[in-house]
């Protein structure tokens, strides 16, 4: 065993020179004119196996091999890894995408309907709305103070019942010419007409009197009865005329 570890140990030695006369030997043949060669060192010959007889060989003396040289071994340069650079990057809010207003498409507009154009209505022709009858005018009436009147006295009934505090008048050619209030009991104070040749008409509250007197006189004096009826009605309006029926209510 410690023959074949010699053996390692100077075949080891050799083949470096071996390799280095190689390498000259190559980058010399490329030049023009040949160099000699140096000599290569004889190898060391390395001890001959013991060839194996039949007898067993001595044991080999022992040979303390070589302690192996202790190859110190760099210690690794402690690299500082490289400090993380954290880049903190604000986030930018996205902008909110506005608000596209989605365009209503317009209803379109009706038509205009030609309104009818109003038919006129026929104004109605005015009525001729008729007059109300002209008042015919009374008779001029001129009192005469020169000579005596005629004097009136009496009694007056009105619907058969003495008429208490009634108005007695008397008429000519429509002109209310005298007027009286009659007393308690009917009786009515003397009326004295500066008439002459005309004929009176008597009323009582307004309604004539059935009684009339056609003629007056100068400084006559005459006493009447009077009797008038309303009939439910409204007296009449003035001029008074003589009632057709003179027999009374």
């Amino acid at each position: 065993m410690g023959g074949w570890s010699a053996f390692r140990l100077v075949g080891l030695g050799v083949l470096p020179v071996l390799l280095m006369a190689l390498l000259l030997a190559a980058c010399n043949g490329g030049d023009s004119q040949p160099e000699t060669a140096a000599p290569a060192p004889a190898p060391a010959a390395a001890p001959a196996a013991a060839s194996p007889t039949a007898t067993s060989p001595p044991p080999p003396a022992p040979t303390s091999a070589p302690a192996p040289t202790a190859t110190s071994v760099p210690a690794p340069t402690p690299t500082t890894p490289p400090t993380p650079v954290i880049s903190i990057v604000a986030s930018t809010p996205a902008p909110a995408p506005a608000a596209t207003a989605t365009p209503v498409p317009a209803a379109p507009a009706p038509a205009p309907t030609a309104a009818p154009a109003p038919t006129a209505a026929p104004a109605p022709e005015p009525t001729a709305t008729p007059s109300a009858p002209q008042a015919t005018p009374l008779p001029e009436l001129t009192p005469n103070n020169s000579v005596p009147p005629h004097v009136f006295v009496g009694e007056a009934r009105l619907d058969g019942n003495l008429a208490s505090g009634a108005v007695v008048t008397a008429h000519i050619l429509g002109h209310e010419v005298a007027g009286v209030l009659a007393g308690a009991d009917g009786k009515f104070p003397a009326m004295a007409l500066p008439y002459h040749n005309q004929t009176v008409i008597f009323a009582i509250n307004g309604y004539p009197a059935a009684q009339t007197h056609p003629k007056t006189e100068v400084g006559g004096g005459t006493k009447m009865a009077l009797t008038a009826c309303t009939g439910g009605q409204p007296a009449p309006e003035p001029p008074l005329t003589a009632p057709s029926d003179s027999s009374g209510c």
